[in-house]
């Protein structure tokens, strides 16, 4: 998965449970606002639901199909969320539980913020099955949740780089907006996401760098090419393996790479490691316990 964009029209659920003691109706009313004054108010689509029992909060998933979940209210220390039941009496839902529900619901739920105390348990385990979600680790302060509500909403609507991922830059918004305030309390804020965003990005350079060697003619590209992908794999080793899968993949990409990286890669952390068919060459002078089979 490479970085998430909006590029259509997105609907935001907002859930929210047992308002007392809260600001709830507050909150609300400053997302509302947010979307209002953005730049891509047309992009967006905001649906209320107060109140919710835990049925509710399935079927509302369910029938709206939303992009982003958002849940304000209450929140335990164990991660489970508060909510009521049919009298009226407290309910908790675990982590585990919110879990399974969100599991349904892959298709569409791209990121999903729990504005609750403790709720950091319930994003790691919602994870699991949705891109992005946000938690908290610790008790929040009502006013610093909705400072970050205004934060994580306004970056949502600002246009963004299409290098940058748009839920993380609308995550450090909301950061900031609590920086501005209250400096402590904007270590609460945690995202968790289902995919390595920044293992994503290098992925999609090194797709782009790849898409390079097909032009042998364009000795500019062909010296980005050279450039970045020894930038890429000295910085992560990892990456190799990846990387010589799909060369291994197409023997012509492998023979206009390796002819454009004329290096010398010496030592114990050589990056040169199982690019297998055909058609393998050495890229460039390899010295060191380096085997390429």
């Amino acid at each position: 998965m490479v970085k998430r964009q909006v590029t259509q029209q997105q609907k935001i659920l907002i859930l929210a449970a047992i308002p007392h003691n809260l600001h709830l109706d507050k909150e609300i009313r400053e997302i509302s606002e947010c979307i209002q004054r953005s730049v891509r108010r047309d992009m967006f689509e905001v649906d209320v639901r107060t109140a919710v029992r835990p049925q509710d909060i399935r079927r509302a998933i369910a029938s709206e199909k939303p992009t982003i979940v958002h849940f304000c209210g209450h929140g335990l220390e164990d991660g489970s969320l508060l909510l009521e039941d049919d009298a009226g009496k407290n309910k908790a839902v675990s982590p585990e539980v919110l879990a399974s529900l969100f599991k349904l619901h892959t298709d569409y739920v791209d990121c999903v913020l729990l504005n609750t105390c403790h709720s950091v348990k319930s994003a790691s385990a919602i994870k699991e099955y949705i891109n992005y979600v946000i938690g908290m680790n610790q008790e929040i302060q009502d006013k610093s949740a909705i400072q970050f509500a205004q934060g994580f909403y306004d970056g949502l609507g600002y246009e963004t780089p299409e290098n940058q991922d748009v839920f993380q830059r609308a995550f450090q918004e909301g950061l900031v907006a609590i920086k501005l305030e209250n400096h402590s309390q904007a270590k609460i804020p945690v995202l968790k996401t289902r995919i390595d965003i920044d293992k994503s990005h290098k992925l999609m350079n090194i797709a782009l760098l790849l898409e390079l060697a097909n032009s042998p003619n364009d000795t500019d590209a062909l010296d980005v090419l050279q450039k970045q992908l020894k930038k890429l794999l000295y910085k992560d080793k990892a990456l190799t393996g990846e990387v010589a899968a799909p060369l291994a993949k197409d023997p012509e990409v492998i023979s206009k790479v390796v002819n454009t990286f004329n290096q010398n890669i010496t030592g114990s952390d050589n990056v040169v490691q199982n690019v297998t068919g055909d058609s393998n060459k050495s890229i460039g002078k390899v010295s060191g316990d380096v085997t390429i089979n």
